[in-house]
């Protein structure tokens, strides 16, 4: 489908609400519509419901997008407590094709030879977001363990399942500067030291002036560690739990002390974990 297109330029479109690209070039399941959003002074797909809500790139099964570029850029906004996912079809050097499944109901890293499902936590929601995807990126690591050809090598397909509204998409050939703030949430991550060269948002698909948005850069580095801070914040809660829990002679007391930990413990994961927000 764009395997023809020019992939040496700053970005490839792959899909625009804007203008009068035919509905024809992706294929919609259930709840799926064009709206004018006033948030956005322009048009999206809207795609609500549950998990039968999908927008699919291309349209037709037997067709490839042939996507070079391996960053891919979502300009969506997520509403906080609903599900969001987005599947890839890419085929790697060997001319292989395997599937990546990022989702907030993920709550780990599963891989097989063909299939990889990886959580989609730390997406921010209720906020327009330029999206930046490190595709090769994750490819590779998720895929090295299980198979010894995980080269990234083309984005063949794309699929993205409710609830969310979409602006464009399109690929880009270097990361985008990461806007959100997740460098003040991780700041051990050191969040840009992985990167060599970043570029700004192209003009040509930026927001209109005065809308707040973010660019938010997700690879693997970050996944990685919003799991490993998941792990431990369950592991410290059980620990207090244990610890707070009755004893002869203190009963009560024991019991309300555990009560306490139970109450602080939820407001800790609140505040520091992203699961609580896909359920």
């Amino acid at each position: 489908m764009l395997s023809h297109a020019w992939h040496g330029g700053p970005l490839v479109e792959v899909l625009s609400a804007q203008g009068k690209q035919p509905e024809g070039a992706f294929k919609k399941t259930g709840a799926v519509r064009k709206v004018f959003d006033k948030s956005v002074k322009g048009y999206v797909l809207e795609l609500e419901g549950g998990r039968d809500a999908k927008v699919q790139l291309p349209a037709a099964d037997k067709e490839t997008l042939g996507l070079l570029q391996p960053y891919l850029v979502l300009q969506v906004l997520v509403p906080p407590g609903k599900g969001f996912a987005i599947e890839l079809a890419i085929l790697d050097k060997s001319k292989t094709r395997r599937r990546l499944h990022l989702s907030c109901n993920c709550q780990d890293i599963q891989a097989t030879p063909l299939h990889v499902r990886a959580p989609l936590h730390l997406v921010r929601r209720g906020v327009w977001l330029n999206l930046c995807i490190d595709v090769a990126g994750i490819f590779q690591e998720a895929f090295t363990p299980v198979t010894r050809i995980a080269d990234f090598w083309s984005i063949e397909s794309i699929v993205l399942t409710a609830a969310c509204k979409v602006r464009r998409i399109f690929t880009v050939r270097q990361p985008l500067r990461d806007t959100s703030p997740d460098g003040d949430d991780f700041p051990e991550l050191e969040v840009e030291s992985w990167l060599h060269d970043v570029e700004e948002l192209p003009r040509s698909v930026d927001f209109p002036a005065g809308i707040e948005n973010w660019t938010q850069v997700l690879h693997m580095a970050k996944i990685r560690h919003v799991l490993m801070l998941d792990a431990q914040q369950k592991v410290a809660g059980d620990s207090a739990v244990r610890a707070a829990s009755p004893r002869r002679g203190g009963a009560g007391a024991g019991a309300g002390s555990a009560a306490q930990v139970l109450n602080d413990g939820e407001l800790s994961r609140k505040s520091g974990s992203r699961v609580a927000e896909c359920r």
